[in-house]
């Protein structure tokens, strides 16, 4: 697990780690900003080496600002975007690096003030510097001041059009930007001119289909807790120094950062309630079988899943279950499903017996309900792990009546999850759930007293305490109905591995890590699927994610 820390924090570590190390650099005062440069010049340039056509061959517009480099590669222009603080500064020391690899580039200054020893840097190296918040305010001043109010407001923000002034416009259409407008430091509401600027450089970028390096965080106005209230230029790529933070990770302002890069510079997050799992907690959470270990051993799951109504769900699940390295998946369904699923997986046990984790929602319909509940409960009163999903998110409230929920997950979607709210007499609407899903998770943990992976691009799973375990995003391609089903079955496995390692006291993770483990096998899973199909990815079914479950975790433990 990766801590993640919130602004404020980040920028209070980076800034202790300055006044401790003042003789580091050799007496330069921008070596760390340097190194951190090095980085998004390197990310401008991986751009381009990607064979992203767009970027190689250029449009007529864009030929005379190209430059041949030595191996022959049409090097495109790169515009830099320049704020006032740090972020400006990196920004600039980029653009003077790629101009000295042949790379014809400009700056953008969108502040009253700009880093002066960047600037100097860049200007030297051929770098075109541009003061367009000096250019925008002698266009303001040559104009007739517009009348007060909302519409004088509305007019305000037209003058400060950037694409107005002609050497800007033709600045800005070069196919690469570096976003260094706004860092760290940045919170609430963004002033003008930020505001007009950052909303037109998005109509422009989304017209254009520019690629986007952000230094540190995308510019725009988002909290601390993922909620985008206001414009927010979209990365292609994002590279952040030194740690992470919130918003890069927490949905939906973490959909604005694209392939993100964490740059190391010798200080590390604090501890925190926000974490990000990655591939070396799967390893710690499978169990790696030896010769003394067989199926009762390896972990046990119980599935009450599928229905005449829905057989599909319940094959999905068993699958899910099975391909994640549990000894034994046990089955409790109508014949029908059991039929199905035997053809797919002749090794599930349609028997009940000794279980150490139970699933029970998926493919759920009245004539199965019964019996999902008699497993919820007997799991609850157990103390066993529980994944609850889908059509058993309904009696959440009557599995509480035979004990504490602190060892199960429900994993509703943003449409389940409003349904749930209802439960406890909270109206949440489906919107404000995508909205604010970091708030809503945590409210519905609280509320319930249970785990909630609020499934999304990125799933968020929240404790009742609070704690966030981010999942990173896998492919949009996995987004097909049956996907939560193998999820659910996934995630029942990962929690039967982890109650036979706790049984025989080798548990080296907590339930919660184990359950976000598994979730980021199926996002891996998903990846790999649409991966077959193309390298750019391709439409999947849910039973060809479940079936590249096993691959990922292989690779995962090598």
């Amino acid at each position: 697990m990766i801590f993640v820390n919130d602004r404020a924090t980040a920028r209070a570590i980076e800034a202790d780690f300055l006044a401790r190390h003042t003789e580091a650099g050799d007496g330069d005062p921008d070596w760390l900003m340097k190194r951190a440069a090095h980085a998004v010049a390197e990310a401008v340039t991986a751009l381009v080496h990607r064979g992203d056509t767009a970027l190689v061959h250029r449009s007529p517009a864009f030929s005379p600002g190209c430059v041949e480099s030595d191996d022959c590669l049409t090097l495109p222009r790169v515009c830099a975007l320049v704020g006032g603080g740090d972020n400006g500064g990196d920004a600039l020391y980029a653009l003077a690096y790629l101009a000295e690899q042949g790379f014809s580039c400009s700056a953008l200054l969108l502040a009253p003030k700009s880093h002066s020893r960047g600037r100097s840097v860049a200007l030297e190296a051929g770098v075109q510097i541009l003061d367009a918040y000096a250019l925008v305010q002698e266009k303001l001043a040559d104009q007739q001041d517009p009348a007060g109010g909302a519409d004088g407001e509305q007019a305000r923000s037209k003058l400060w059009a950037l694409t107005d002034i002609s050497n800007i416009a033709t600045a800005l259409e070069a196919p690469i930007w570096i976003d260094g407008i706004l860092g760290i430091g940045a919170s609430g509401e963004l002033r003008e001119p930020t505001r007009s600027f950052i909303e037109e450089l998005v109509q422009l970028q989304q017209a254009r289909g520019v690629k986007v390096v952000a230094v540190d965080v995308p510019s725009g106005q988002f909290s601390d807790d993922g909620e985008v209230t206001g414009p927010v230029v979209s990365a292609t790529t994002t590279v952040t120094m030194g740690l992470l933070k919130t918003p890069l990770v927490l949905p939906p302002s973490a959909y604005y950062t694209g392939t993100l890069q964490c740059v190391p510079l010798g200080f590390n997050a604090q501890e925190s309630d926000v974490r990000v799992v990655t591939d070396q907690d799967v390893a710690r959470t499978v169990i790696r079988p030896d010769w003394a270990d067989h199926k009762y051993t390896r972990g046990v799951a119980g599935l009450v899943v599928g229905s005449e109504t829905y057989p599909g769900a319940g094959a999905l699940s068993c699958l899910g279950a099975s391909y994640s390295g549990v000894g034994m998946v046990r089955l409790d369904a109508p014949d029908q499903v059991l039929d199905l699923v035997l053809t797919l997986e002749p090794g599930i046990v349609g028997v009940g017996g000794r279980i150490q984790a139970g699933l029970v929602g998926p493919g759920m319909d009245d004539d199965t309900r019964v019996n999902a509940l008699e497993l919820a409960k007997f799991c609850v009163a157990s103390h066993l792990p529980l994944i609850v999903d889908a059509g058993a998110l309904s009696f959440v409230r009557e599995m509480a009546t035979v004990g504490g929920l602190e060892r199960v997950l429900l994993t509703p979607h943003a449409g389940e999850a409003e349904a749930m709210f209802s439960q406890w007499g909270q109206k949440r609407p489906r919107w404000w759930v995508e909205q604010c899903p970091v708030e809503a998770a945590r409210l519905l943990a609280k509320l319930s007293g249970a785990n909630v992976l609020l499934k999304g691009a990125s799933c968020i799973l929240s404790t009742p305490q609070g704690e966030i375990v981010i999942v990173p995003r896998g492919s949009g391609w996995a987004g097909v109905a049956g996907s939560g089903d193998v999820l659910a079955g996934l995630l029942a496995g990962f929690a039967a591995q982890w109650g036979a390692k706790s049984e025989r006291g080798s548990s080296t993770t907590s339930l919660v890590e184990a359950l976000a483990a598994g979730a980021l096998v199926h996002a891996r899973a998903g990846e790999r699927a649409a991966s077959k199909v193309s390298v750019s990815g391709g439409p999947v079914t849910a039973i060809q994610i479940a079936k590249c479950v096993s691959s990922v975790i292989g690779e995962l433990l090598a």
